[in-house]
């Protein structure tokens, strides 16, 4: 499913406000983004990229969305099915049916691994666009 802008740069605050860095480094308030997310990314390589997680899930982005699964200490995601169905609902997703739930649910982990891996390679350009989005007032999950 792609995601229009809006909801991808919403998503994109709300796993940066999840991140917590502190038990890791005490210069997390001087990263920027890509740097935050590059961490996420270098935890997960230690914490869960052995030789047979790799083998089981041979995408980097099942891997991660595994990893984000057992609820990692670095980052503090909504897990409940409920949490997720009210984010999903605020940023505009339509349920329509029970499917369409089932279907947000499981894509949940597998979005957000995404988005992970986008941010941590991200450029000047787009980091620039994402704070002048956090800057706009369209955040919609307050």
């Amino acid at each position: 499913m792609h995601l229009n802008s809006v909801i991808k740069y919403n998503l994109m605050m709300m796993l940066e406000q999840s991140i917590y860095l502190e038990e890791y480094t005490d210069k997390a308030e001087e990263f920027t983004l890509q740097e935050k997310f590059q961490m996420i990314y270098d935890i997960y390589q230690d914490e869960f990229c052995h030789t047979s997680t790799v083998l089981r899930y041979p995408s980097e982005k099942d891997c991660l969305s595994e990893w984000l699964k057992g609820l990692p200490s670095v980052i503090n995601l909504p897990t409940y099915n409920e949490e997720i169905e009210q984010i999903s609902f605020k940023l505009g997703f339509e349920f329509r049916s029970n499917c369409d739930v089932i279907k947000i649910l499981d894509h949940w982990y597998c979005r957000l691994a995404t988005l992970i891996l986008q941010m941590r390679n991200l450029g000047p350009t787009a980091e620039k666009r994402y704070n002048e989005f956090k800057n706009s007032g369209q955040y919609l999950l307050d």
